[in-house]
């Protein structure tokens, strides 16, 4: 790009985007200024070697000219403020993460950050605009073919894509989904170049749909940071707060402070909304009623052979992961113990109502009262 009025344009702008129609009219100005002639082609070749020579940072230099942070915390509250979401301590730690997550790609660029935040809600409310406010004019959303590697030349030059629909993102393998998200340089060849290059990603992703249930897989939807939109977005209020707003996530990334769930916040409040998209399984129903009626924690094989009545032939890993995406859905807590003689015994399942009673201070295999019987047998309502 260019920074000040190029001399072959006398209405050329400030600053801009370089482009082949410059490289066109540089070539006539030389040769009526100069009287020097030479192929387009050969201008445009020595304006990017003299500019790779002069290189900035647009992104950081805007973050460096940004007023000083103002002390008022925003970034755990702009999604409930701003984009209607209801608040609770996973959107505070998403809203916050998201946003320190963008400073740390590209103050780092190629770090570690393979979270994509997904804004849920009817289409037409604003979300896609949302993308585009907080991307502060780096945007892109383009569709991903991810079986393309042309596609990768889109994502240099863009702070946020969004991945609209979260389109060709769901029809790929899970494999190519983690591998994408979880890259952190892309290699390819540009266009006209004779060599691969590998180039550090400073791009986040931002995933909108109006679907309630996307997440084929347990490991990768980890990945994915689910929140619900508010009927309505202010988009106003969103423009007018972002410079403070990243102020606050760069003052943050400069104190070290973390764009990632910790183990513990990951288990306890990222994977319940995770387990929420999860696409559901035909034997939820039949699963659900056998976990209702257990008094005493149970294991990943209880669940299967009494719950399901599969032979221990079946449990294969993929029967496994999806059982346990199932029982995370359902509401199922875990917990370990390390006491038990058989292996499989040893991480087991609470039901809601043992996570319930957890919670509450009573061990979660307390008898539960049932309803007494009269005479002969029969319950005697309360």
């Amino acid at each position: 790009m260019f920074r000040s009025p190029v001399p072959c344009d006398r209405n050329s702008p400030q600053s801009g985007d370089w482009s082949d129609h410059l490289d066109d009219m540089t070539t006539i100005w030389l040769q009526r200024k100069w009287g020097v002639e030479f192929a387009p082609n050969t201008v445009g070749k020595a304006v990017e070697v003299l500019a790779r020579g002069k290189r900035f940072h647009p992104v950081r230099e805007a973050l460096e000219g940004l007023k000083p942070w103002d002390g008022t915390r925003r970034n755990t509250e702009w999604l409930s403020d701003y984009l209607g979401v209801e608040k609770s301590k996973y959107t505070e730690l998403v809203g916050a993460f998201f946003l320190r997550g963008m400073i740390k790609r590209v103050m780092e660029p190629g770090c570690k950050f393979d979270y994509c935040m997904v804004l849920e809600g009817p289409q037409g409310k604003g979300k896609s605009t949302v993308a585009r406010i907080l991307s502060w004019h780096w945007f892109c959303d383009t569709d991903l073919d991810l079986n393309n590697k042309d596609s990768l030349l889109a994502l240099p030059g863009h702070w946020v894509y969004e991945i609209a629909e979260l389109g060709s993102l769901m029809k790929a393998e899970e494999r190519k989904q983690k591998s994408f998200l979880s890259r952190q340089e892309d290699e390819y060849r540009p266009p006209y170049g004779k060599r691969l290059i590998k180039v550090p990603r400073q791009s986040v992703f931002i995933g909108t749909t109006n679907e309630e249930e996307y997440l084929k897989d347990a490991t990768g939807g980890r990945r994915f940071w689910p929140v619900v939109c508010g009927d309505e977005i202010n988009l106003d209020g969103l423009r007018n707060s972002l410079e403070q707003m990243f102020a606050e996530a760069l003052a943050d990334y400069r104190a070290g402070e973390r764009c990632w769930p910790s183990g513990a916040e990951q288990d306890e409040l990222f994977t319940p909304e995770q387990a929420k998209r999860g696409m559901s399984e035909p034997f939820e129903d039949i699963l659900w009623k056998w976990v209702e009626n257990q008094m005493s924690p149970f294991s990943m094989a209880d669940a299967a052979v009494d719950g399901l009545k599969l032979t221990p032939d079946k449990l294969t890993p993929a029967i496994v992961t999806r059982l346990g995406i199932a029982l995370r859905k359902l509401g199922c807590g875990r917990k370990e113990d390390r006491n038990a003689e058989d292996p499989s015994k040893r991480r087991l399942y609470l039901t809601p109502a043992m996570v319930r009673r957890e919670m509450r201070g009573a061990p979660a295999s307390a008898a539960v009262p049932r309803p007494s019987a009269g005479i002969g047998g029969i319950d005697v309502p309360f």
